[in-house]
């Protein structure tokens, strides 16, 4: 263990305020809820960190309450984790009910809950499933420590916590706009799903205006390489036109001779 916490080297650690797992503040969480549970869903941390050259990530929680027995230690939230490694990607976050910023997208999904792990990928534009073996999520306290085959780097990441629910199909429960004390409500219309984001700034807004913005920051020197592979190759070009225009025969001039006449 000592060993592995000398490699793991720290990329990224943002904090987010306690007691924010209310959506944009009008979310209302059922009643039936232990304080404990609700706990769980009131995301606190996030932290990545390079181990031995793979995406190692923790997610911090108000509590782990797991009151369905689930074997990853935890059953009343459920995670989405996207994450940023190039330019380009998905713009839906899942369904969670958020966008991304224009100009933005993510290439890694983690859909987390106590009972399954799914893991996605975006090569072009249609995500694929990748194997689920490949992820490994650790209860410590009140962190799920996540190991990823992914390389680690300097990326932006979306995160989002729910309540989770299995009888749904992606296990959210999605915010309604009744009165029923027992239902997670919301005041907005077609709210997301989430309760609590990892958020830079105002959260009620990215609940507003269903668009999340990442965090951290994506370090991708490819789009520089190829532009400058580009510049080098025009000026190979230019290049080698002005040696080829120096290399042709030059042609002696015509002379003209001016011939007068002798007048006697």
């Amino acid at each position: 263990m000592l060993i592995s916490a000398v490699l793991a080297t720290l990329l990224l650690n943002y904090p987010d305020p306690s007691g924010d797992h209310r959506g944009d503040g009008t979310y209302h969480l059922p009643e039936n809820l232990t304080s404990t549970e609700q706990s769980s869903l009131d995301l606190r941390n996030f932290t990545a960190s390079d181990d031995n050259g793979k995406l190692s990530l923790e997610v911090g929680l108000g509590a782990l309450a797991n009151p369905l027995k689930a074997p990853l230690g935890f059953s009343t939230a459920i995670l989405d984790i996207f994450i940023k490694t190039r330019v380009g990607g998905s713009t839906t976050l899942g369904e969670t009910g958020f966008e991304t910023p224009p100009g933005q997208g993510w290439q890694y999904h983690l859909h987390l809950s106590g009972f399954n792990k799914d893991f996605y990928r975006v090569p072009k534009l249609t995500p694929e499933k990748l194997k689920s073996d490949d992820i490994k999520v650790t209860p410590s306290g009140t962190t799920l420590q996540i190991q990823t085959p992914i390389p680690a780097g300097q990326y932006e990441y979306w995160v989002t916590v729910s309540l989770f629910d299995p009888l749904t199909p992606a296990g959210l429960v999605s915010p309604g706009n009744d009165n029923n004390p027992f239902h997670l409500t919301s005041a907005l219309n077609n709210p997301p799903a989430p309760v609590d984001v990892l958020a830079q700034g105002d959260q009620g807004r990215a609940y507003i205006q269903r668009t999340l913005p990442p965090v951290g920051n994506l370090q991708d020197f490819r789009p520089w390489i190829l532009l400058g592979m580009g510049i080098l190759g025009v000026i190979g070009v230019v290049v080698a036109t002005i040696m080829l225009m120096n290399r042709r025969p030059r042609t002696e001039p015509k002379q003209n001779y001016e011939y007068r006449a002798n007048l006697d």
